[in-house]
C-alpha cells in the first residue's frame, strides 16, 4: 500500500527530519537512508521501521544536523581530496583547460570532510525516535485514508458481481428448456423420427444437460460474495481477501464454461472485469 509521512524536529541545537514512503509490493522491503551521524543506529532504526510498516517497498530517509558542530566535522579528508585533485589535473591537461577552472572549490566534492567521531547523546537519540514516530503517525493516517478509498472501490465491484449473478439467474431460468428444444429440433432436421430412439435420446439428453447445470456454481458464488463482504468488515488481511477472490474467480469461470448461452457468457465477461479490479486493489491491502 502506498503511504507517505514527514516529520521535523528543530531546536537551538538540532535539526532532524524523517520521511517515510511506501509503494505497493507483494512482500516487505525496507530501505534506510541515513546521514553519517545516524549510521551507528541503522540496525535499531531498520528494526523500528520494519515493525511499524507491513508489506510494501518502504523507504525511510533521515536528515540530522548538529548546529553546534564545526564546519566539516572531523576535518578535511585529505586522501579523498588528493585523489580528486590528481584526476582533475589530468582531465584539465587532456581537455586543454586551465586547472584553476575546475579546481576552484574542492571542498564541495563528496566526502571532502571526515565525519566527526562522536556518538549520539541519549537526548539526541530520543529526539530522533520522537521524529520517527511522528512521521509514522502521518504515514499511517495517509494509508488509512487510502484504505477507505480502496474499501469503497472493492465493495462496489463485489456488489456489481452480485448484481450480475442475479441477472445470470434470470437468464438461467429457461436456458435448459431452450437448449433441449434446440437439440431436439436439430435432431428432427437431421434424422427422421422412425430412425431415432426417443428413449435413448432422452437418456443422452439428460446426461448432457446435467453437465450444463450451473445451480451449484451460482449458489457457491453467492456464498463467496457474501463471505467477501463480511470479511471486508473484519479488517481482514489482503492475503485472505485474495484467497476469497480466487474462489470467486473459480466459480465465475465454471459458469462461463458450462453456460452454453451467449447472454450468460456476456455477463460472465463483465464479472471477470469487476473481479480483476478487486484483485488489483487487494494487492494494495496490508
Amino acid at each position: 500500500m502506498t503511504g507517505f509521512g514527514l516529520a521535523r524536529f528543530e531546536n537551538e541545537n538540532l535539526l532532524i527530519k524523517a520521511e517515510i514512503k511506501s509503494l505497493n509490493n507483494k512482500y516487505t522491503e525496507v530501505n534506510i537512508r541515513l546521514p553519517r551521524a545516524l549510521q551507528s543506529k541503522e540496525t535499531a532504526i531498520r528494526g523500528l521501521v520494519s515493525s511499524m510498516a507491513e508489506r510494501g517497498s518502504i523507504t525511510a530517509s533521515f536528515a540530522f544536523v548538529n548546529k553546534n558542530a564545526t564546519t566539516g566535522g572531523g576535518g578535511l579528508n585529505t586522501a579523498v581530496l588528493k585523489g580528486y585533485l590528481t584526476d582533475l589535473q589530468k582531465l584539465a591537461v587532456e581537455l586543454g583547460l586551465d586547472a584553476s577552472q575546475i579546481l576552484s572549490n574542492p571542498a564541495s566534492f563528496p566526502d571532502a570532510f571526515l565525519a566527526p567521531d562522536t556518538e549520539l547523546s541519549e537526548q539526541e537519540w530520543k529526539h530522533v525516535l520522537h521524529t520517527l514516530n511522528e512521521a509514522f503517525e502521518h504515514f499511517d493516517a495517509f494509508r488509512i485514508e487510502e484504505g477507505k478509498s480502496i474499501a469503497t472501490m472493492v465493495s462496489a465491484c463485489a456488489d456489481r458481481i452480485a448484481k450480475l449473478l442475479t441477472e445470470v439467474g434470470e437468464l438461467d431460468g429457461g436456458r435448459i428448456d431452450r437448449i433441449r428444444e434446440r437439440i431436439k429440433n436439430n435432431l428432427d432436421t437431421l434424422v427422421s423420427k422412425d430412425q431415432s430412439d426417443p428413449n435413448r435420446f432422452e437418456q443422452e439428453l439428460i446426461f448432457y444437460l446435467e453437465k450444463l447445470d450451473i445451480s451449484e456454481e451460482k449458489s457457491r458464488l453467492a456464498q463467496h460474495i457474501s463471505y467477501f463482504a463480511d470479511t471486508m468488515k473484519q479488517n481482514a488481511t489482503g492475503k485472505k481477501l485474495g484467497f476469497i477472490a480466487q474462489e470467486i474467480g473459480r466459480e465465475v469461470n465454471t459458469i462461463g464454461s458450462k453456460a452454453a448461452d451467449f447472454g450468460i457468457q456476456q455477463l460472465v465477461v463483465q464479472m471477470k472485469d469487476e473481479l480483476e479490479k478487486i484483485k488489483e486493489q487487494v494487492l494494495n491491502v496490508v
